[in-house]
């Protein structure tokens, strides 16, 4: 395990409007090393096929993992059953309707790093 590398989760329910403001914020982060988990929460439209057509175009240089909920557990039930696919030491939440600047990931990582009691 690389200690300077983190994971992003993002749960998202019925987020196909969303989808094109995710892509772009994922992709304008000035840090590019960090894993990438999205869990669809059993959306009712077609937010879970468009991530996976798209999945590629995502340009950090870490994994992406997709998954689909087998029902809809809610934001905290989605991340608590996928929270087991974090292979980094430290993780971040994203919700699929903020908007974060592009240097989002890189302030998370320097404030853990520079801080034994910031959870990030």
């Amino acid at each position: 395990m690389n200690k300077n590398k983190l994971s992003v989760f993002i749960g998202i329910y019925n987020a196909e409007h969303l989808l094109n403001s995710i892509f772009d914020q994922i992709n304008s982060q000035k840090m590019k090393h960090f894993n990438l988990i999205i869990a669809d929460n059993c959306s009712e439209d077609d937010s879970f096929k468009i991530l996976k057509s798209r999945r590629f175009e995502f340009t950090n240089q870490g994994t992406v993992k997709i998954f689909r909920n087998r029902e809809n557990l809610g934001a905290h039930g989605s991340l608590n059953l996928h929270i087991h696919k974090v292979n980094t030491p430290w993780f971040t939440w994203w919700h699929q309707d903020d908007f974060y600047s592009n240097n989002h990931i890189e302030d998370r990582k320097s404030t853990r790093l520079n801080s034994s009691h910031a959870n990030i």
